[in-house]
């Protein structure tokens, strides 16, 4: 599945948490967002909790 959106999806929202070089790593992992363990390690982790992505959606962190 490493061409498929839902693996892009996982691999952007890694590197807005753990790569400064990063666009938006200053709204992601510079003000201490991280992920989870287990969706950091697997993307079969992640993607068996989130499913298909749908079309004309996103993956962004919640506040609160």
């Amino acid at each position: 599945m490493s061409q498929s959106p839902e693996y892009s999806s996982w691999v952007a929202m890694k590197k807005r948490c753990y790569y400064p070089k990063t666009n938006d790593y200053d709204r992601y992992g510079g003000s201490g967002i991280v992920v989870c363990d287990e969706w950091k390690k697997s993307f079969e982790a992640f993607y068996a909790y989130m499913g298909p992505r749908p079309l004309q959606h996103s993956l962004d962190r919640i506040d609160g």
